[in-house]
């Protein structure tokens, strides 16, 4: 497929470290917790979750097994974000790369209605040939927007009215820096 050939030529896994990925996995949600918390901010709320990438330092990303025997897919998924930590991707792009590449790894999908997963999908169907070079040329700072009309001929507004339906679905300004990826 297309897109396995273009993530090979964005996909850094040496960018910083020995080029060895580190995963530390925890028997119980006590334990993965505690380990966690150390990464995010004093305040706020978080989601639970079963894995995660840690983009500080030393790249490495952390899974609970006391969530199930979905290993494969979270090292999959996990293992993804750390090859694209050097791009400096909106969140929304690098999850919706993330979980197709995760979906393509394993063989199956687990398709749930995210809209990151469902606009970088379309993406990927609608300009196939851009699709390297948007990945490239996107960044933060205006959630990939640039990039997309640049290539695409099209905003990241349209694209999530094709989703959403109408609406002022423009890219905001208005995120905190610690919701940007910042690489």
């Amino acid at each position: 497929m297309l897109v396995e050939l273009s993530l090979k030529r964005l996909a850094r896994p040496r960018v910083q470290g020995y080029g060895k990925h580190v995963v530390i996995g925890f028997a119980d949600t006590e334990s993965y917790y505690d380990y966690i918390t150390d990464f995010y901010p004093e305040e706020g709320e978080f989601a639970l979750s079963g894995g995660m990438f840690l983009d500080v330092g030393y790249g490495h990303f952390v899974m609970c097994l006391a969530y199930g025997d979905q290993y494969e897919r979270t090292i999959a998924h996990e293992l993804n974000h750390a090859l694209l930590r050097h791009l400096p991707l909106p969140l929304w792009l690098n999850e919706g790369v993330t979980q197709v590449m995760e979906d393509m790894v394993i063989g199956y999908s687990n398709f749930s209605v995210d809209l990151s997963q469902v606009l970088f999908r379309n993406l990927m169907s609608d300009f196939p040939r851009q699709i390297s070079k948007f990945l490239n040329a996107a960044n933060y700072v205006d959630a990939g927007d640039a990039a997309l009309r640049q290539l695409c001929r099209t905003s990241l507004g349209d694209r999530v009215k094709q989703f959403l339906g109408d609406g002022d679905w423009q890219p905001q300004d208005l995120y905190p820096e610690h919701d940007r990826h910042i690489p």
